[in-house]
């Protein structure tokens, strides 16, 4: 997927170049997938797997 791609180049030029902005990255995204996921009646497993992969591609556990 294109997006993830992105996400993951994101996450790898940054650690290289500005641990600090690597992290507030990492809280925007974060932030903005559990805020849409939330802003629903609940949490499909299919936006659970969505969100684990967008998790996983910035580097958050």
């Amino acid at each position: 997927d294109l997006v993830l791609a992105a996400l993951q180049q994101t996450k790898q030029i940054l650690s290289g170049k500005s641990p600090e902005d690597l992290q507030a990255f990492q809280n925007v995204i974060s932030t903005a997938i559990n805020e849409v996921a939330g802003a629903s009646k609940g949490v499909a497993e299919s936006e659970t797997a969505a969100i684990n992969e967008v998790k996983s591609a910035i580097g958050v556990a």
